[in-house]
């Protein structure tokens, strides 16, 4: 095992992303809906996303909130709701035995739009 580490490393091959794991895995589906909702939930409490994505000040008698979220950010957030409902959707019909809906074509276009998203995460598409 260390040799095959060692030939890795020598290759100047660097560690997978989770998404490509996942991917390897053939739990591509999972990553791209509990995955994120688990992290989304885990690591955004309201306080840290206070900290990390809004400045709040307070002028006169009213507050001022500024957004600090990059613009990959926000794709990042926005592109994992579409997985969790429908990874939600497919584990409700297969615990209601509902076999007549195919959902492998909407999670192949959910993959497309989230990579779609992934490429325009640098240009100026959120006003």
């Amino acid at each position: 095992m260390q040799s095959e580490l060692d030939e890795l490393k020598n290759d100047k091959t660097g560690p997978i992303s989770i998404r490509c794991r996942a991917e390897f895995a053939g739990k591509l589906d999972e990553y791209l809906s509990v995955y994120n909702m688990l992290c989304l939930d885990t690591h955004n409490n309201i306080r840290s996303l206070e900290d990390w994505y809004l400045d709040v000040t307070n002028a006169d008698e009213y507050r001022v909130v500024v957004s600090k979220m990059t613009k990959a950010d926000m794709l990042h957030y926005l592109s994992a709701i579409p997985g969790i409902l429908l990874y939600q959707c497919k584990a409700l019909a297969d615990f209601l035995g509902i076999k007549d809906i195919e959902f492998a074509p909407y999670f192949e276009e959910l993959n497309k739009m989230q990579t779609d998203l992934k490429t325009h995460a640098d240009e100026d598409i959120i006003a």
